[in-house]
């Protein structure tokens, strides 16, 4: 009885961490490489930003990102019957994983993306970005998907009642 009181929630604790953890290695790397095909020109400060402002600047992101989504995703923690119920139906995480990763691939397509005009060494170059749409939309649904993924199988192996 009393090992079952001190280990439900580790249990708990040990999950929203692994949660977190997976979600925070994902958005890391999405963000990663919509930086590295930003990045204009190879010289020696983009090279310098790449490596430490950008990853800097996206763990703020990610962290902000988590934070919202996890606000956002309350009453599925929170109230027990929804929680059974996302937790029975975990196939719903994985569209939304999918739909996520989906919307993230079309924003780069060609056809979808929007053109920016800039200036590189003096000349006006058109640049093609990402559409900011597709981008955020994929960006919040991969999160929630994945930040509310409940694997039923591994619940269930180490749940104990």
């Amino acid at each position: 009885m009393i090992i079952n009181s001190v280990m439900k929630p580790i249990i708990q604790i040990s999950s929203i961490l692994f949660q977190i953890g997976i979600t925070f290695c994902c958005l890391f790397s999405v963000y990663m490489y919509f930086a590295i095909i930003d990045t204009e020109e190879v010289d020696m400060i983009n090279e310098i930003m790449l490596f430490t402002v950008k990853p800097l600047f996206g763990i703020v992101l990610i962290s902000i990102t988590i934070s919202f989504v996890y606000i956002i995703g309350l009453p599925i923690r929170i109230y027990s019957k929804l929680n059974e119920w996302w937790k029975a139906h975990s196939i719903i995480s994985l569209v939304f994983v999918t739909v996520g990763i989906i919307f993230l691939a079309l924003s780069l397509l060609p056809y979808f993306e929007i053109p920016i005009k800039s200036r590189i060494d003096g000349k006006e170059v058109v640049k093609n970005m990402p559409n900011e749409l597709l981008l955020n939309s994929g960006w919040f649904i991969l999160t929630f998907g994945l930040l509310h993924y409940y694997p039923k199988t591994l619940f269930n192996i180490i749940s104990i009642k």
